[in-house]
């Protein structure tokens, strides 16, 4: 089974405060998302003046459930959801066929070259010390 994203274009309501809208979604993360089956990461993009979510889910099945309501609508999910201009949404949900990441080295850039210069610099000390004690 693959897993899934949600992508959710939108703009905020006019005279909307950014920095309002991204407290109330990471709220929203902390207390409402992140606590649903299968959830993986939210990111929240912009562009200009429209928004997206991009929301990952282990499975299809999580991300289509995710969207039910559990009977009351939650109240950090409406304030979220108040900054939002209804009339631009547009939810989509995709199925991943596909992942490519970048592979990360175990080491950062030009570690081995800074050890080789440390063991390199610590032989060449060890090396004189003891070719000093010989001649001695």
């Amino acid at each position: 089974m693959s897993s899934a994203v949600w992508f959710i274009s939108y703009k905020l309501v006019e005279g909307a405060s950014v920095s309002d809208f991204l407290l109330a979604s990471e709220k929203c993360h902390n207390e409402v998302l992140s606590k649903k089956k299968g959830f993986i990461s939210w990111k929240v993009l912009a562009q200009g003046d429209t928004w997206v979510d991009l929301v990952d889910w282990e499975t299809m099945e999580d991300a289509i459930n995710a969207e039910k309501d559990d009977g009351e609508p939650d109240p950090i999910a409406l304030r979220f959801y108040s900054f939002i201009d209804p009339a631009s949404l547009k939810p989509q949900v995709f199925s991943v066929e596909k992942s490519h990441e970048k592979i990360l080295s175990r080491y950062p850039s030009g570690w081995n070259r800074g050890v080789s210069r440390l063991y390199s610099k610590k032989w060449h000390t060890q090396n004189l010390s003891f070719q000093r004690e010989r001649l001695l």
